[in-house]
């Protein structure tokens, strides 16, 4: 048998338009409620803006609507989301970048919705930035969280509170 977790509807051009637009990623937690996020190309066509919040579907599954969306958006809207994990804690992480500025960011959001940016962010002027295209997320034994950023070519180390553990050359 094959069961749908999430459907949606409403979300192209066409008012009776099936599916969600563009997953750019998507994760589970230890409880069983899936998260994604949407692409910002996506996002730039449909709604006129690069932001993107993080969706967090129940247990068993939904149905997403336009009408019925607010209700599955979890945290606050991010600039264009690469990629989403959650820790053993139930925290989100959310890799962001900012390619037209140059640098990327790890933003972290509780379990009740609450944003920080965890690392990376604009860098101090004449200072490299810590992360440039962050994509994957990993976590460790002790809680420290490895990034992957692309355009760098390195897997970034940072422990629980975000900060760098494996100095290398930008």
């Amino acid at each position: 048998t094959i069961t749908t977790y999430v459907s949606g509807t409403g979300f192209g051009p066409e008012a009776n338009a099936r599916g969600i637009p563009a997953i750019v990623t998507a994760t589970f937690d230890l409880q069983g409620n899936l998260y994604f996020a949407r692409t910002a190309n996506r996002l730039r066509e449909i709604y006129r803006r690069d932001e993107a919040s993080v969706y967090r579907i129940p247990v068993g599954g939904a149905t997403v609507t336009r009408e019925t969306e607010a209700g599955f958006l979890f945290g606050p809207a991010l600039p264009d989301p690469h990629e989403v994990a959650v820790n053993e804690k139930g925290e989100v992480f959310v890799s962001t970048s900012d390619r037209a500025r140059g640098f990327g960011s790890v933003y972290r959001i509780s379990p009740l919705g609450k944003a920080d940016l965890f690392a990376g962010g604009a860098p101090a002027p004449g200072k490299p930035p810590l992360l440039k295209d962050p994509q994957g997320i990993g976590f460790d034994e002790a809680g420290n969280v490895h990034v992957i950023d692309e355009e760098l070519g390195v897997i970034v180390k940072l422990d629980p509170q975000g900060r760098l553990l494996n100095p290398r050359v930008v």
